[in-house]
């Protein structure tokens, strides 16, 4: 089964993950690393593809990820929503 995008993209969000990661000064290990803290096992490939629009976000990452970064989920998705807009 082929996955559906959006405008030619996975998801919807890697670019804010990038923008969020990168102004907490974590490298992508370093994501991963704290994602493994909250029981989310990503490999550093995996932001690579989430971060270039290439991967499917599942819920429970963007829950982590806007956990990490302390932020809301709307505030993970608003910037997307201005793209679109």
């Amino acid at each position: 089964m082929q996955s559906k995008k959006f405008n030619d993209k996975s998801n919807v969000i890697g670019q804010t993950v990038r923008k969020y990661r990168m102004q907490k000064g974590y490298t992508q290990e370093q994501l991963c690393q704290q994602l493994d803290l909250l029981g989310l096992n990503l490999y550093h490939s995996n932001i690579h593809l989430i971060e270039n629009n290439k991967r499917i976000v599942k819920d429970y990452e963007a829950f982590a990820f806007a956990k990490i970064f302390g932020i809301t989920l709307d505030e993970l998705y608003i910037e997307a929503y201005k793209d679109f807009s």
